[in-house]
Formats: structure tokens, C-alpha cells, sequence
């Protein structure tokens, strides 16, 4: 768990692309980001867990959600994955808004590039198209409620960085 006073110490540094930081994973099942967002995070270096954390989000929904049924673990794995990291990786990159987009964009962009083998296939393209839509949308409703967001972590005594 991340506290408030490390959050409020970690330098802004140069913002860190997908490709570097996603090294390695190009044909990796969904797990494994999540297993690179965790060594990460455990290293403080969170932009590259936030990206690594956002893939596997994209690559776990649409694994889950492309087999039917889906496999009897793969759920809540990914429910306890995104428990798990989730809090504290976007606790972290919300702190800016300009870099949580900056995060999705190059999580979006770098699945795009690489797409997972597992779940390239037709049989699976409307998984993918509908899971790459979720964030676009939830990347819309952030970068909207911009303002929103620095006022309510404000309200809860997390640190905005100024954008």
C-alpha cells in the first residue's frame, strides 16, 4: 500500500513510454501484465505499473469476456487482480489527470500495436471492440470531470499534482 506522504515524495520524472515499459510482454498472456504491474509498483515505479495495469485490464476483460464460458478462474482472478492493484495504481496516476490520460492513451495504443494472440482472432473482435470502447469511455468521463476529480481527491487528502 501506497501512503499519502510517499505519493506526495515520488518525483514527476519524464512520463515513460508503453513500448519500454511493456518490454518483454508482446505476446505475454493477461496475467503477466498484472504480475509487471506489481513488480512496479513494489519498484515506485508506478507509471509503468499504471500501463502495465491498464493492458492487462484490456487484455483480462477481453479474455473473460470473448470465452464463453469463460474459464472458471479467469474471473475472479481478474477481479482480485484489479482489487488488489487497482486501488493503489490509480490513486496514484489520478493525482494527474493529464498523466492518467497520458497512461490510457499509450496503454490503448500499445495493445493496438500489439495485439494479444490469444484473443486476436474474429471469434473475439467484438469482445476486444466492446472492452477498447469501456476505456476510451471512461478515459472521455475523466478527462470531463477534470476539475471533479482534483476537488474530490482534494476532499479526501490525496495530493493533485499541479497539471
Amino acid at each position: 500500500m501506497i501512503s499519502a506522504a510517499a505519493l506526495l515524495l515520488m518525483a514527476v520524472g519524464e512520463p515513460v513510454t508503453a513500448e519500454a515499459a511493456l518490454r518483454g510482454l508482446e505476446r505475454r498472456e493477461w496475467t503477466a501484465f498484472y504480475e509487471r504491474a506489481a513488480e512496479r509498483v513494489r519498484q515506485d515505479r508506478l507509471e509503468e505499473a499504471a500501463l502495465a495495469f491498464y493492458v492487462g485490464q484490456l487484455r483480462g476483460r477481453t479474455a473473460v469476456a470473448c470465452r464463453r464460458p469463460p474459464e472458471d478462474e479467469a474471473p475472479a482472478l481478474l477481479a482480485s487482480f484489479n482489487s488488489v492493484l487497482g486501488e493503489p495504481i490509480n490513486r496514484w496516476v489520478g493525482g494527474s489527470v493529464k498523466r492518467w490520460l497520458r497512461v490510457i492513451d499509450g496503454a490503448i495504443a500499445w495493445e493496438q500495436a500489439h495485439p494479444d494472440p490469444a484473443t486476436a482472432g474474429p471469434d473475439c473482435a467484438a469482445a476486444r471492440e466492446q472492452v477498447g470502447a469501456g476505456l476510451k469511455s471512461m478515459r472521455a468521463e475523466i478527462a470531463a470531470t477534470a476539475d471533479q476529480i482534483r476537488r474530490e481527491r482534494a476532499a479526501n487528502g490525496l495530493p493533485n499534482e499541479a497539471e
